[in-house]
């Protein structure tokens, strides 16, 4: 079979005789679609994943990182990635990376909710009132199947920061 950097085969079956197919191999190489790993990009990315969850929960902030990284060059357009990274960046209190990632996610997925929640409740900390409350005002709508008591307390902190920011 032939290997082509971004492209995947496909294999097309030729009829023989009335009963029996033959594989012809690997007769047409079709690019990858955006997002689509290759089997090697595949593998290694579930590595890296396996890499993540242990990192993450040893709390091993550089290693996260570095697999992050490495999955964000193979997949720049996954929000969950670049919410990631911005997590482990505002864990290790690095608050200006961790807006910039957070940022990225909102933009490759404007529901995110968790994104919006997480921005606001830094610009929160950094009592950047206007900036906390439109990021939670773009929070709330989107976790319209949030539990109940959830949703209260969305409420609750935008109210909170609108009062704080002297905008209710």
């Amino acid at each position: 079979s032939c290997d082509k950097e971004g492209y995947r085969p496909l294999r097309l079956p030729a009829q023989v005789s009335s009963s029996e197919q033959a594989d012809l191999g690997t007769v047409t190489m079709y690019r990858l679609a955006p997002g689509e790993l290759s089997e090697k990009d595949s593998a290694r990315a579930t590595e890296l994943l396996e890499k993540f969850n242990i990192s993450t929960k040893s709390d091993d902030h550089q290693a996260t990182l570095a697999s992050l990284f490495e999955l964000a060059k193979m997949l720049p357009d996954n929000p969950e990635i670049q919410f990631n990274i911005a997590s482990t960046y505002e864990k290790l209190g690095e608050t200006d990376k961790a807006l910039e990632f957070y940022q990225k996610a909102g933009e490759l997925k404007p529901d995110f909710y968790d994104t919006w929640l997480a921005i606001g409740d830094i610009q929160g900390k950094r009592k950047a009132w206007p900036e906390a409350a439109a990021a939670m005002k773009k929070a709330q709508p989107l976790k319209v199947m949030a539990s109940s008591r959830r949703l209260l307390d969305l409420k609750k902190r935008i109210n909170s920061m609108l009062n704080q920011a002297g905008l209710d």
